[in-house]
């Protein structure tokens, strides 16, 4: 391929043996300020071939961004500093297919391992063994090869570092599950907790088995000043629920009173657990460190505009096939800034193009191996030249070159028997 930029794989391979020790499993931390869709409509067909050996695109190695498919990186259409990642995928969960494995943010990362029939958390001391090595390489090889591959087209914008400041803290409490009430009354689930300035969600999770755990997480934001409570359950502690507070300006009294709201409100606290809790916000550490940051203002209507343009630029060359103007349309109307990575990234499912974790049934993902953080910019130099198609792109496939070949021939032949026909009367 012209113009192929060349990757820092040996830095990624030391990255990955470092922490193959460990088995941490990881998400990108990209996901939060890029774009995703899965192209798996009934009737869609793609052909990377053409970016393949096009000028200005990058031929990445699928195990450097955790996927098992083809992927290519190339220059946005829409704005310079914007990335496309194009590369293949299923809609199957991580446990069959090995891709985005999940993580825990802020904290120690443990990764599950799942077979069909046992399983262990990495780092314990006994090792569970369900086939022996050489069957279960075969089992995976199977998996892949009958697994549906799609085409997800991802877009990113380049990043740059700047220096910001935390405050942080945590806590470490005896409950081992979560107690929301409000109003004298118990909820379901902490979601159902409604906190003026307060976004109560989901964060994170796991799989033991055929048993799931969940962590979560309470948003505060009022201008340039947010704060994250993190609860992660004893499944994920391997002790009781473990609460991270982080912020990134100092805490008035006000704040610290809410977030001990908040906290009382998720479970039923003794007064040694509130009196931890109480010890962790006057005990708050001042972390420097450094950020990811999008080089440009990636909006919501940016994204849209972007995904529009991409997908109309795939379907006009060729490289993706079956999707219609209303699909490219409901896919713009649905994008939005975060929708991207395997829980999150848009997909069609029952007639309509939704995010994946508003899914009929979105699987919890569970992760088998040792995975490395997908798709980070960071060992990829995307392209600052737009992709130019080579003439191959543009010559007709071999098996129509040998009917035109073959119809010249047959032209020709006929013309000198034409000719010879009328030497041989006027002779």
């Amino acid at each position: 391929m012209k113009g192929r930029s060349v990757l820092i794989f040996a830095l990624l391979a030391i990255a990955a043996i470092a922490t193959a020790g460990t088995s941490h499993a990881c998400v990108s931390q990209e996901d939060p300020y890029s774009v995703e869709v899965l192209l798996n409509k009934p009737g869609l067909s793609y052909d990377l071939s053409m970016l393949k050996s096009a000028e200005n695109v990058v031929d990445v190695h699928p195990e450097l961004i955790g996927v098992s498919g083809e992927v290519v990186v190339y220059k946005s259409h829409y704005h310079d500093d914007l990335a496309v990642i194009l590369y293949e995928s299923s809609i199957e969960t991580a446990e069959e297919t090995n891709e985005h494995p999940v993580s825990y943010p802020h904290a120690e990362l443990i990764t599950i391992i799942s077979t069909k029939k046992q399983t262990k958390i990495s780092g314990e001391e006994e090792i569970i063994k369900d086939k022996g090595e050489q069957s279960q390489e075969q089992e995976k090889e199977e998996k892949e090869e009958s697994v549906q591959k799609y085409l997800s087209v991802r877009l990113t914008p380049k990043v740059h570092e700047v220096t910001e400041h935390r405050y942080k803290t945590k806590a470490q409490i005896s409950k081992t599950k979560f107690e929301p009430h409000q109003n004298f009354s118990h909820l379901t689930t902490p979601e159902e907790l409604q906190i003026p300035g307060w976004t109560i969600k989901q964060s994170g999770g796991g799989c033991i088995g055929d048993k799931c755990f969940y962590s979560y997480s309470a948003d505060y934001k009022e201008n340039d000043h947010w704060v994250e409570i993190s609860f992660f359950p004893p499944e994920r502690t391997r002790g009781g629920i473990e609460i991270d507070i982080e912020t990134n300006k100092e805490l008035s009294e006000v704040l610290k009173n809410e977030i001990l709201y908040v906290i009382s409100s998720m479970f039923y606290l003794g007064k040694p657990d509130f009196q931890k809790i109480t010890d962790a916000l006057h005990e708050m550490e001042k972390v420097e460190m450094k950020v990811p940051e999008p080089v440009f203002n990636f909006t919501d209507e940016e994204a849209k505009e972007a995904m529009k343009t991409e997908l109309e630029w795939l379907s006009n060359t060729g490289i993706v096939k079956g999707l219609s103007a209303e699909d490219i349309q409901e896919i713009k109307n649905t994008t939005k800034i975060g929708y991207a990575g395997y829980n999150s990234r848009m997909f069609y499912e029952d007639g309509k193009w939704i995010p994946y974790s508003e899914s009929e049934n979105p699987e919890m993902i569970r992760v088998k191996a040792v995975a490395v953080c997908s798709f980070s910019l960071k060992g990829i130099q995307v392209p600052t030249e737009d992709v130019v198609m080579t003439e191959s792109n543009t010559n007709i496939g071999s098996s129509d070159m040998i009917l035109v070949v073959l119809g010249i021939v047959i032209a020709i032949l006929a013309a000198i028997g034409v000719v010879v026909i009328w030497v041989m009367r006027r002779w």
